[in-house]
This record gives C-alpha cells, sequence and structure tokens, in this order.
C-alpha cells in the first residue's frame, strides 16, 4: 500500500466479513497493521486509542447506529482528516447521501462490491492523505 506502515480501523460485526477483509489488506505488500473491532462502541474506543489512518465500517450495527458511529469518530479525531469507507449491506440512497455529507470517501455495498473494491478505495484515500505514503 505505502512505504510507511499505515493502521485500518475495521469495525463490523461479521467476523467472517473482518477476517476476509484483513486478509486481503494484508495481501497488498504493504506495511499495514489491521486492527479489528466487532462492533460501533469497541471500534470508537480503538479510534480514541490508536487513530487509524482509515476506518472501514459497516453501517448495519446492533449496538450503535453506524451514523452514529460516523459522527461519533469524526467528533474524537478533532478535526484530524481520517478518511472512512464504509462497506456496508445497506444500499439505501439516503444512507449513501448522509455518509457522504459526513465526509465518507466511498461507499461500496457489500452485495456490489467485493473485498478487492474495499482495498482500492482504501489505497487510493491513503495515497490521497498528505504524510501518508510519502
Amino acid at each position: 500500500m505505502t512505504a510507511h506502515p499505515v493502521t485500518v480501523l475495521l469495525i463490523d460485526e461479521q467476523k467472517e466479513d473482518r477476517a476476509s477483509l484483513r486478509r486481503h489488506l494484508l495481501e497488498t505488500g504493504g506495511h499495514v497493521r489491521v486492527i479489528e473491532a466487532p462492533s460501533g462502541d469497541s471500534g470508537l474506543d480503538w479510534v480514541r486509542a490508536v487513530q487509524p489512518d482509515c476506518v472501514v465500517i459497516e453501517l448495519r450495527m446492533r449496538d450503535v447506529i453506524g451514523m452514529e458511529v460516523l459522527g461519533r469518530i469524526q467528533t474524537e479525531l478533532a478535526g484530524k482528516p481520517v478518511p472512512i469507507v464504509v462497506w456496508t449491506v445497506l444500499g439505501h440512497v439516503a444512507l449513501r447521501t448522509t455518509a457522504t455529507a459526513l465526509g465518507v470517501r466511498a461507499y461500496i455495498e457489500k452485495t456490489k462490491g467485493s473485498e478487492a473494491a474495499v482495498v482500492k478505495a482504501v489505497q487510493e484515500c491513503l495515497t490521497q492523505r498528505p504524510g501518508v505514503g510519502e
């Protein structure tokens, strides 16, 4: 992915989806640290603890509404521009519009986009960030 190690946080309740995406991210050959969070609340804990370089999030969660997590991530990072990629089973136009308004860089539906599409979106986000990958 990049010359410098980057941290990607995966927030998704589905263990299988996290494992598959982790494998695809690590197969890029770059220096990537992948952290997995099985819930919105644990994802927010990781955001505070490690301040990831990129977040990949599923919007359908039982503990916290995904859109609420997106807003709280922005608050926790207090202005630090961290790209967010949504990889979700939810394909509603209103969700996509709201996510974009919250600064989401890519919105990929799990039924339409593969892990490779998510990896490509993460790579694009990271190469567009100043100071990352230089």
